[in-house]
């Protein structure tokens, strides 16, 4: 038996969801946005907004972030990242086929605070340069520098896309993500 994980991925997230929460008990989650808008796949875009919210959510002062896991006709794993931002009635979801947790979880939390300041402009911004970033081979390292915290946290990238933290280091500097060859 082979790997569940895509071998080749075109792009760091297939896309990316904002979902709006059941307005009552009769209803169902929606799509709100999403990016890139050319996102194809009717079966992912039907089931998402369910995983997104299983059962009653109570909207907490703190967010909630969670991990499920869909199976495309390939028996291939795309995981939903998910961030119910606090006190927001939506969650933020990305799509990936990389089992990087802790960068889209990062990433995540980067779009909710943009979202809560109405920055949508620069919320589509991040999205635009993520997708468009090429995967970095094996043994190459990510970095991703959060501006906010002064940290920069670098991932090796292992021969099977898992990756593993390397180091993280005090910096000042705007938010990014960048290869580093």
């Amino acid at each position: 038996m082979g790997s569940r994980l895509k071998e080749n991925p075109k792009h760091i997230f297939e896309c990316f969801f904002e979902v709006a929460a059941p307005k009552d008990q009769d209803s169902k989650p929606e799509i709100v946005s999403m990016f890139p808008s050319s996102f194809d796949d009717e079966g992912s875009k039907k089931e998402l907004p369910r995983f997104c919210f299983p059962c009653h959510t109570s909207f907490t002062p703190a967010g909630q972030l969670f991990t499920f896991v869909l199976t495309d006709i390939d028996s291939k794993q795309r995981f939903g990242f998910c961030r119910h931002p606090p006190g927001a009635k939506t969650c933020l979801c990305i799509l990936s086929y990389l089992p990087w947790f802790e960068i889209f979880y990062k990433i995540l939390n980067t779009l909710a605070e943009l979202h809560n300041k109405a920055k949508v402009n620069d919320v589509n911004l991040v999205l635009k340069e993520l997708y468009e970033l090429h995967i970095p081979a094996p043994e190459h390292v990510i970095s991703m520098v959060e501006a906010d915290y002064l940290l920069v946290r670098q991932f090796l990238c292992l021969s099977n896309w898992q990756i593993t933290p390397v180091f993280y280091i005090l910096k000042s500097i705007a938010i990014q993500i960048e290869h580093q060859f």
